[in-house]
């Protein structure tokens, strides 16, 4: 299976870099998702970033789902998540593609 590599942004805003924002036991973590260069058919398992670890995970969304003509969707659970990636025909595009060249923003909305 495919592993899609996360890692926290650098450079989300304008203002400056940005790490994350914490409001009492709500945080939310901005990062990227880099695809791997051998997509596996059901998804690209996603290593979340360390920076996550320990945190209560309450939701995972893309920042954006298009990449080219291929579309992306997450899938699998909160704490193991896949990004699934679909053709402009909407069908899941084969396994051991190369989609290393694709990078997506996402966050992860977390509880302490």
């Amino acid at each position: 299976m495919g592993t899609a590599t996360a890692a926290l942004a650098t450079a989300a805003r304008t203002e400056g870099p940005a790490n994350g924002y914490a409001d009492g036991s709500m945080v939310i973590v901005p990062f990227t998702i880099t695809m791997s260069a051998s997509y596996a058919t059901g998804g690209d398992t996603v290593v979340l970033p360390s920076d996550i670890a320990g945190l209560e995970i309450l939701a995972l969304v893309l920042q954006q789902d298009k990449s080219g003509s291929n579309r992306y969707s997450l899938a699998g659970t909160q704490s193991a998540p896949l990004v699934q990636a679909f053709s402009a025909f909407n069908s899941e595009v084969s396994n051991a593609t190369d989609l290393s060249a694709v990078t997506l923003r996402a966050v992860a909305f977390c509880q302490r």
